[in-house]
């Protein structure tokens, strides 16, 4: 009974959703996002992500902001429709290749004196379409570290994507763009598959 009581006095809503890429998704600066031909509404959005120089393990918050080495862009890439069918689906919506965009450049945590002010934009085509400040995020970024460490074991050049001002819809021949004042632009081009003549 009294395991029932802290069950349900826990609200897990306020978890931060949580997935994996895979290596097979991750791409550079100037590389093609490609949309899978399963997909027919895919969404892209910048973020700040943020790279892990210690290995680490059940670390509280107060302790995460030792464990960070630098900062960098990132665009998450979701095929939207796959998974708006089935919330179970996130994983495989998230985990398609060329689905994870990092770079272009890794800026020390030295070289940023306020994190929390950093403001982060998801260009398509050169026109803002979401722009927010890290300060609003939902979850700081210790707290997101903490979580993680609590869940996994960190180690060096493990990166964190910690959340977006918002997604835009990406098709074909777009240009996708995520925007962090003190770092260079990280540019994508997009490659709807579904339009790519098949090979006979």
């Amino acid at each position: 009974a009294a395991s029932e009581e802290k069950l349900k006095d826990y609200d897990r809503a306020i978890d931060p959703v949580s997935f994996l890429k895979p290596a097979t998704a991750i791409i550079g600066p100037d590389d093609s996002i490609r949309i899978p031909k399963q997909s027919y509404k895919t969404t892209a959005e910048a973020e700040l992500a943020v790279v892990i120089g210690e290995t680490c393990k059940d670390i509280e918050p107060d302790e995460a902001m030792n464990v960070i080495a630098g900062y960098t862009s990132a665009i998450d890439v979701t095929a939207a429709d796959i998974h708006a069918a089935n919330h179970r689906y996130l994983m495989r919506a998230k985990s398609f290749d060329t689905f994870c965009s990092i770079g272009s450049e890794f800026i020390t945590k030295e070289s940023i004196s306020n994190v929390k002010a950093l403001q982060v934009r998801t260009l398509l085509n050169g026109n803002v379409q979401h722009e927010n400040r890290v300060s609003n995020m939902i979850y700081d970024i210790a707290y997101c570290v903490s979580f993680f460490s609590k869940v996994m074991t960190l180690h060096p050049g493990d990166i964190i994507l910690t959340g977006t001002p918002g997604p835009a819809v990406i098709e074909d021949g777009d240009c996708i763009e995520c925007q962090i004042e003190g770092m260079l632009p990280l540019k994508n081009k997009v490659k709807d598959m579904k339009k790519v003549p098949q090979q006979i």
